[in-house]
């Protein structure tokens, strides 16, 4: 077998995959969506509810910042 057609193969076998791949998304996931917002996906990570604090800045801290 020359290189040319073993190429000419593999490429044919690489194409109808690739087409049967989408067909198979196109028929199967295309049409499925999942709707997730910020609070549902930090607690799935998390696994609790997060809630944010801030305090404020001690006089060092303020000086700390200034001085970069």
């Amino acid at each position: 077998m020359t290189d040319r057609r073993l190429l000419l193969e593999l490429s044919i076998v690489l194409i109808l995959k690739m087409l049967l791949l989408f067909a198979l998304w196109w028929v199967f996931v295309r049409d499925e969506r999942v709707n997730v917002d910020a609070e549902h996906a930090a607690r799935a990570i998390v696994g609790a509810t997060i809630t944010t604090v801030t305090t404020p800045a001690t006089p060092e801290q303020q000086g700390a910042q200034h001085g970069r």
